[in-house]
């Protein structure tokens, strides 16, 4: 009897390298699933146009269905903490894309940025629900905002973009604090001058504005 315990004790390690391989590779198969979904956005150039803005739509909706039914699948397997970790580290992949997509674009005309704003919003009302793994859940199940933030690196960064795309130029200054506020905590100095550069006209007010994001 102590040999067979022996024996399986000494088979714990084995099993354990072959479990954590074995969901490496899904998380490394679903990530790309995921962008794959996402690269229907067409990195969200051209959001105002209506075939566009449906596609962006199309792209968010696939992403947050193949991460709801994944966490559903995965919530009875995985222990609670690896559960949470993994798929916080799958839509955190989404929210990093989505983010460097937005912030590289060159020109946000209003309308774009509404659009934009729009779409990203789906994602930021319906992301909590997908850590319940329920078909039905109400507001009270979800993560809270801190929790959100404790659990996804990118959560901030993206809460705030969403607050960029329908912000003035007061408000953005505002949010940098001289690079001690929220914004500055989430992006570079060189992003939210990108941001601004893409979302307002070459004025004399985008120009004192601009002249107030700097590191300190």
């Amino acid at each position: 009897w102590l040999q067979q315990a022996a024996t399986f004790i000494d088979f714990i390690p084995v099993v354990r390298r072959l479990g954590e391989k074995c969901l490496m590779s899904q998380m490394c198969r679903q990530r790309g699933l995921l962008m794959e979904c996402l690269s229907g956005a067409n990195q969200f150039m051209d959001a105002a146009e209506q075939q566009r803005s449906q596609a962006i739509g199309q792209a968010i909706r696939q992403v947050l269905l193949q991460l709801t039914r994944l966490a559903r699948v995965w919530k009875d397997v995985l222990p609670d903490n690896v559960f949470s970790t993994t798929i916080s580290a799958l839509l955190d992949a989404v929210l990093s894309n989505i983010v460097s997509s937005v912030v590289a674009l060159e020109d946000i005309s209003a309308s774009q940025a509404t659009s934009l704003h729009t779409h990203l919003s789906v994602v930021q009302q319906q992301s909590p629900a997908v850590f319940v793994a329920k078909q039905v859940s109400t507001a009270a199940d979800h993560p809270s905002e801190e929790g959100m933030q404790a659990m996804v690196s990118h959560w901030l960064q993206f809460v705030l973009l969403l607050t960029v795309l329908e912000g003035s130029l007061q408000e953005i200054v505002h949010l940098w604090d001289l690079g001690k506020g929220s914004l500055a905590k989430a992006f570079s100095a060189g992003e939210v001058r990108s941001l601004i550069r893409a979302l307002f006209q070459n004025t004399e007010r985008r120009a004192t504005a601009l002249s107030k994001i700097k590191v300190p």
